[in-house]
C-alpha cells in the first residue's frame, strides 16, 4: 500500500505562493513590462497616460518605465519612498517668495514697534497691545523705518533705483499681505514646475520693477507723494507669463480667463483709491514680455503620440495636463533666462548709482531707517 503524501495546509500554500510571486516580480528582468502606463478612456479614443520618471517627479506614479535593470528600479522605488516621507517640494521658488514677503512684513512690524517705543517709552508696556495692533493694521507701519527706507516714491526712486525692486517685498498692513500671499499660493503649480524656477522668480522680480515704473509714469504729473508697495505687481507679472504660455500651447480658453481676471482686477481698482491699477498693468505687461522672450514654443511629438509607445514622460503631471497629449516644448525660448541676468549685471556695472544698489539694500536691512529721506 502506497502511503499518501500529507497535503500542505491552505494557509502555508497561500503564503508560499505570495512569496514566490513577490520575488519573481522583483527579480524578473521583464517585470517592467508588467506595469504599463495607465489607459485613460475618453469618448473619442483610448490613450495612454504617461507618468514622469525623473528624480524630481518620480513620486507621482508607480510605473518604473521600460528600464530592464532591476537595480535602477529598486533605486527609483527607494527615491519614491524617501520623497513621500520627507515631502518633496515642486515649487521652491514660490515657497521662497512667500517666506521672503512674510519675513519682511514681520521685520517691518518689529522695527516700527521698536521705533515707537524709543520715541515714546512711557507708552510701553501699558499700551503695548494698541501699538502692536495699530502696526499690524497699517496705521503706523507705513511710516516705519524699514518701510521708509525701501518704499517706492517717484522723487526718491529716481535717485535711489533700488526702491523699484525693494518696494515689492513691503506691505501696508496684514490684510494686504494675506491677500497677496493667497494670490501667490493659488497660482497653478505648472507655472514653476513646468516653465522652471529660474524663469518663475525672474519674472516676479522683473514684473515688480515694471509695475513700479508704470506707477511712476501715471503718477508723474501728480503733486502728491504717494507710496507704492506690495507684491501684486510681481503676481500680475506671473499671470502675464502664464497667459503667454497658454497662448503658445493653443489653450485659448485658459488665456481668455486670465484676461477676464485682469479686467476684473482693473475694474475693482477703480473703486479703491489705494489700489494702483498702473502698477498691476505694468507688472502684467512685464510678465508678457518675459513670456515672449523666454517661454518655449510647443509642437507635436511623434514618439509621445504613438499608441504603444514606452517613452517616459519627462514633464510634471500638471504641466502635461495643460499642454495636452502628445505635445512637447522646445528646449528654450527666444532668449534664455541666463541672458536676462547677464544684461542686469551689465546694467548694474554701467553707472555708479546702480553699482551702489546691493550695498544700499544690505545697509537698509541691517540698519532700518538709515536710508529714510523723510
Amino acid at each position: 500500500m502506497i502511503p499518501r503524501r500529507k497535503p500542505i495546509p491552505s494557509k502555508k500554500l497561500s503564503f508560499l505562493a505570495c512569496l514566490l510571486l513577490a520575488c519573481s516580480n522583483f527579480m524578473s528582468p521583464t517585470s517592467a513590462f508588467q506595469m504599463p502606463p495607465r489607459l485613460v478612456v475618453t469618448p473619442s479614443r483610448t490613450r495612454q497616460q504617461y507618468l514622469p520618471l525623473t528624480p524630481r517627479h518620480i513620486g507621482r506614479g508607480d510605473w518604473d518605465g521600460d528600464d530592464l535593470r532591476w537595480i535602477k528600479r529598486m533605486r527609483r522605488r527607494m527615491w519614491r519612498r524617501s520623497n513621500y516621507n520627507m515631502g518633496s517640494n515642486d515649487n521652491p521658488g514660490r515657497s521662497t517668495l512667500i517666506f521672503a514677503n512674510f519675513f519682511m512684513f514681520v521685520y517691518q512690524t518689529v522695527s516700527t514697534v521698536q521705533l515707537i517705543v524709543q520715541r515714546n517709552p512711557r507708552y510701553w508696556p501699558r499700551h503695548a497691545f494698541s501699538i502692536i495692533t495699530d502696526t499690524l493694521l497699517g496705521s503706523t507701519n507705513v511710516r516705519g523705518p524699514l518701510t521708509t527706507s525701501f518704499v517706492h516714491i517717484n522723487y526718491l526712486s529716481n535717485r535711489e533705483p533700488f526702491r523699484f525692486l525693494t518696494a515689492g517685498f513691503l506691505h501696508g498692513d496684514i490684510l494686504h499681505l494675506l491677500l497677496n500671499l493667497y494670490a501667490l499660493r493659488q497660482l497653478p503649480s505648472w507655472v514653476e514646475s513646468g516653465l522652471g524656477t529660474s524663469l518663475f522668480v525672474t519674472t516676479f522680480l522683473v514684473a515688480i520693477v515694471t509695475g513700479n515704473i508704470g506707477h511712476s509714469i501715471v503718477m508723474a504729473s501728480s503733486p502728491a507723494r504717494t507710496f507704492c508697495l506690495g507684491a501684486s505687481g510681481g503676481i500680475c507679472g506671473l499671470y502675464g507669463l502664464m497667459y503667454v504660455a497658454l497662448t503658445k500651447m493653443g489653450q485659448s480658453q485658459g488665456a481668455s480667463r486670465i484676461l477676464q481676471s485682469m479686467l476684473l482686477l482693473f475694474v475693482s481698482g477703480l473703486w479703491w483709491e489705494s489700489v494702483s491699477n498702473a502698477g498691476h498693468m505694468g507688472g502684467f505687461l512685464g510678465g508678457i514680455v518675459m513670456g515672449i522672450l523666454c517661454v518655449p514654443s510647443y509642437q507635436k511629438d511623434y514618439q509621445m503620440r504613438r499608441k504603444n509607445s514606452l517613452q517616459a514622460d519627462m514633464f510634471p503631471q500638471s504641466y502635461r495636463q495643460v499642454m495636452g497629449f502628445g505635445m512637447a516644448p522646445s528646449k528654450s525660448g527666444f532668449l534664455p533666462v541666463q541672458a536676462i541676468w547677464v544684461a542686469v549685471g551689465i546694467l548694474l556695472l554701467s553707472e555708479p548709482r546702480y553699482q551702489s544698489m546691493p550695498g544700499n539694500i544690505v545697509r537698509g536691512l541691517l540698519h532700518p531707517g538709515s536710508l529714510s529721506r523723510f
